[in-house]
């Protein structure tokens, strides 16, 4: 009989994310997610699989790595890493070794802000319109 699933089993989940297909589709880089229980965090790191299946690899020893996208050669992989803060850019060899950063941020990224809402009658200049010729039913479009 099998049991079910406790709090105190979440360190043990490894939850595979954000994959990212080889150019020429024979190899999958992808993020693993699981929980450092202790120091109350999520630790991030790349993975490489084949596409086809088999063994996988540890590719990243950093706790905050993401985003993995394939150099157009499949020769290199990018991805972000946040260790002291912003995310930064860098470069990883497809076949492995020590990753290297490639850009230095600034600490403060932009705030993004809400979707300005437009309406589709009404009469706003957007749609055409004016006040007398609205409908009585007014949507708003993103």
């Amino acid at each position: 009989m099998t049991r079910r699933q406790r709090i105190e089993d979440l360190p043990t989940f490894a939850r595979p994310d954000q994959p990212s297909l080889s150019p020429d589709g024979s190899t999958v880089v992808y993020v693993v997610a699981t929980v450092d229980a202790d120091g109350d965090k999520n630790v991030r790191s790349l993975w490489r699989a084949s596409a086809a299946g088999g063994a996988v690899r540890q590719l990243t020893r950093g706790t905050t790595d993401s985003a993995p996208v394939w150099s157009p050669d499949g020769a290199a992989i990018a991805f972000l890493r946040a260790a002291d803060g912003a995310a930064q850019l860098w470069l990883l060899p497809a076949d492995g070794g020590e990753p290297g950063q490639l850009a230095r941020t600034p600490r403060t990224t932009p705030t993004p802000t809400r979707p300005r809402m437009r309406s589709r009658c009404c009469g706003s200049p957007s749609s055409g319109r004016s006040p007398s010729s609205a409908p009585s039913r007014c949507t708003s479009i993103r």
